[in-house]
């Protein structure tokens, strides 16, 4: 067995969480771009349209990633990340 020394590391982040609705996802993408980050509201494909399941995409370096609903956007500095809800709210906890 290999003991391992580690440590939780805190950082203050801004976040905003998309509600599946077309106003929420005007309003982070909004935020976003007013933060110099890449984003854009898409279907993800004709299929995924009819059925009215959109997401956010993300640019992160040469890749996209998906915002779905329910997730949080997390700015790390100058990069944007989706975090899962149960996830984002086990890790963080709001600034006062």
């Amino acid at each position: 067995m290999t003991n391992v020394k580690t440590y939780a590391k805190t950082e203050t982040v801004e976040a905003i969480q998309w509600d599946g609705t077309h106003d929420s996802a005007t309003e982070v993408i909004q935020w976003i771009l007013n933060n110099e980050g890449p984003a854009t509201f898409s279907c993800g494909g004709f299929e995924r349209c009819l059925a009215n399941k959109h997401v956010i995409r993300i640019r992160v370096g040469e890749a996209y990633v998906d915002v779905n609903v329910g997730d949080y956007v997390v700015k790390h500095g100058e990069l944007f990340l989706p975090e899962a809800a149960s996830h984002f709210l086990e890790t963080y906890k709001e600034n006062s």
